[in-house]
Formats: structure tokens, sequence, C-alpha cells
């Protein structure tokens, strides 16, 4: 950080000291929002952290993420060959639906 910096942040952290005696009325729930608050925050963040890990490890580690498109173009190739479907692409079991029968 640069000097200016360091000496903004400072001069922001002291405005939050309070000079004198402060009296206040602090009411008793306001610790429990507080509290809750945080906790949401915490939470959140940690959300946060689940949703985007691995971007977030292939950033730090600078890897390019080889092994990610590696395994969506496996998952594709399977698909395209049937892998995943249960019958290889044979009937269902369901008819067709046929639109020439009518309730006339």
């Amino acid at each position: 950080m640069t000097q200016t910096t360091n000496r903004t942040l400072l001069a922001a952290f002291l405005l939050l000291i309070p000079g004198g005696v402060v009296q206040a009325y602090v009411d008793p729930g306001t610790g429990s929002y507080l509290f809750q608050m945080s906790i949401a925050i915490l939470m959140g963040g940690l959300y946060s952290v689940k949703l985007y890990w691995r971007q977030l490890v292939m950033y730090l580690t600078g890897s390019g993420g080889g092994e990610q498109e590696r395994i969506e173009d496996e998952t594709t190739s399977d698909l395209q060959d049937g892998v995943d479907t249960p019958n290889n692409g044979s009937d269902s079991g369901t008819a067709p639906l046929d639109s020439s029968t009518g309730s006339d």
C-alpha cells in the first residue's frame, strides 16, 4: 500500500474512536442483532467460497483450467455416446402421442 492510503485508513480508524465519555443508550436487543448479522456475514462468505472454490483454486495456483475442460469434454462425449441413458437409445417404453385421434 502506498503511504497516502495508509494515512487515509489511519485517519478513518481514528474517527471511529470516541473522543470522550459517550452517554448513549444501547437497547439490549442490539447485541443479539449484531451477533446475528456477524453470523450471517460469516455464513454468506463461507457459501460464496463454496460456490467459487474451483475458480479460486485455479486463480491462486495459476492453472489454466485444463482439468475442468477435460472433465467437461468427457461428460459431453459420454452423453453423445449414450452412456448416461439406461437403454442406450432404445424405446423408453412410452407410446408416442398420436394427433390423429381426437374427441370428435
